[in-house]
């Protein structure tokens, strides 16, 4: 019974260590996917006011 008992709570141990693994993961790829959000809104924006100053410029 006690062999059994252990082995249970080196499997559950395990699987605690891997939800800890995928929330990290999870959490590092949420933080990159805002990362390129962001950096696409800059881009977005900086090609929009380019587009304006070319317009002011030629006129």
């Amino acid at each position: 019974m006690s062999k059994e008992c252990n082995l249970v709570e080196h499997r559950v141990g395990l699987l605690e260590e891997k939800m800890v693994r995928v929330e990290r993961l999870h959490s590092d790829l949420s933080a990159i996917k805002w990362m390129f959000a962001g950096a696409g809104s800059l881009y977005v924006l900086n090609t929009i006011g380019l587009i304006e100053f070319i317009k002011l410029w030629a006129s």
